[in-house]
């Protein structure tokens, strides 16, 4: 996100974002603990922040805050970066009312998010031109219009008995995405017109919605994808008829909770998913030929810049091999651009980097025993490694190890353990650089001398 600001912007934002935990983390006074105190609000440590985010312009850091008589549930607040004011944007209780009955669907997701303990606003997200703000909130969705009056600035965009998840502005902003009862719509906000993508979703059929292996054990939480030019949604399919149906058990104080769901099971039949790329103008549905072989992984899908193209990884089901390929939107047809073999398992990862200024991409690979960075052209041509060593570029969890590309400075961002495997760095190397990243350095030491030499 930084690395879309200039360069002033980026110092103003990070001072911004010091300026929030401080006050979010202010001392509270001194008292005689006891049990009880310990889990009541307000939390001894104080408000807790969570979900930090810069504006895409830079001007503001929004942040979940805990309330004072509520430490579990969330405000949305931000601070204005040259004003240096903190400001409540929207209230929960006040938006919302009471605490909502969620969904399965949802409760397994927030479980998955880490946040199934919390109540409030649990996530949001700026428009891409940075004039709103879309906040999920018990079910439905409200847009904060940050150009209006604060007693004029919240919009409820949904309002019904079904949940909407997974919710999304399209990449220009025209739209907002969600999925309700197992259908992906859309809604255009200058319009308010709400439109379906699907229609035939339902029991064991869903559409925009991850299978459980891919939420569990690939770490992809959606099922799907706007374009860049937001003219076309490549939309899974989820078909669970052949998962066999087992029993769980959830345990309470006060009885036990039988529950019968779709699992697939070591060895047992996963779920059929396909994709397909959806045009918004004509709803146009265009299969995407993922190869004759069905019970393959899905594993992670993205569009080309130009948005006449999708890049799709295919995942063999033993994971051994992946496959990076390049699918023509327009008629779905497919060609393998790269190939990843072990005789032991390859790992996924969310480092696949599209450049802007060039017909180039990064990936990265554990192909010489540590996971390392690769320039290719776009047609699956090697240009160069990137980095390399006995060291790891390595995110954290389900974070993209690749943080910014600087394509002017023709520099690469990432993080890695480079100095010891106990810590992770953010480091740059040049992504011209022809002595396969033996230049990686420290990105703090490459930051200040840019700014010596302004």
């Amino acid at each position: 996100m930084l690395a879309n600001l200039s360069r002033d912007a980026r110092r103003i934002a990070l001072a911004a974002l010091a300026a929030v935990a401080l006050q979010t983390n202010a001392p509270v006074a001194a008292e005689q603990l006891s049990l009880e105190r310990l889990f009541a609000a307000p939390d001894i440590s104080g408000p807790t922040l969570r979900s930090p985010q810069i504006s895409p312009d830079g001007k503001l850091v929004a942040y979940l805050k805990g309330s004072a008589d509520d430490k579990d549930r969330y405000d949305l607040w931000a601070y204005d970066v040259r004003a240096m004011q903190h400001r409540q944007l929207i209230d929960a209780r006040r938006l919302a009312g009471g605490v909502a009955t969620l969904s399965a669907v949802e409760e397994a997701r927030r479980e998955r998010q880490r946040t199934s303990a919390f109540s409030g606003i649990v996530e949001y997200q700026f428009a891409p031109d940075s004039r709103g703000i879309l906040v999920p909130l018990n079910g439905d969705l409200y847009l904060y219009d940050l150009t209006a009056k604060p007693d004029q600035a919240v919009r409820r965009l949904t309002s019904t008995d079904a949940a909407e998840t997974d919710a999304k502005f399209s990449p220009r902003g025209r739209y907002v995405s969600y999925v309700r009862e197992q259908n992906l719509y859309v809604t255009e906000l200058r319009s308010g017109q709400e439109s379906a993508i699907t229609q035939s979703g339902g029991g064991l059929v869903s559409y925009g919605m991850a299978e459980f292996i891919a939420q569990e054990e690939m770490d992809r939480d959606t099922g799907y994808w706007w374009s860049p030019d937001e003219k076309r949604i490549a939309v899974a399919k989820v078909d669970e008829t052949p998962v066999a149906e087992l029993e769980r058990f959830e345990i309470y104080a006060e009885n036990v909770r039988v529950i019968r769901q779709r699992y697939p099971a070591t060895g047992a039949a996963n779920a059929r998913v396909e994709l397909a790329v959806h045009t918004l103008k004509d709803g146009t549905r265009t299969p995407v030929e993922l190869g004759a072989e069905h019970d393959i992984y899905l594993a992670r899908v993205d569009w080309f810049p130009s948005s006449d193209f999708l890049a799709v990884q295919r995942q063999r089901r033993d994971q051994r091999e992946l496959e990076l390929l390049r699918v023509d939107a327009a008629t779905g047809a497919a060609a393998t651009l790269l190939t990843e073999r072990s005789d032991t398992w390859v790992p996924l990862h969310h480092n696949l980097t599209f450049l802007k200024r060039s017909r180039q991409f990064i990936w990265s690979s554990v192909r010489d025993g540590y996971q390392h960075l690769y320039l290719y052209d776009d047609d699956g041509n090697l240009i160069r490694q990137l980095t390399s060593g006995p060291w790891m570029v390595v995110g954290d969890g389900g974070e993209r190890a690749v943080r910014a590309v600087d394509e002017r400075d023709r520099q690469v961002y990432f993080m890695a353990n480079k100095a010891t495997p106990l810590e992770r760095h953010l480091y740059s190397t040049a992504l011209d650089t022809p002595d396969c990243g033996g230049a990686a350095r420290h990105a703090g030491q490459r930051l200040a001398q840019r700014q010596d030499g302004d």
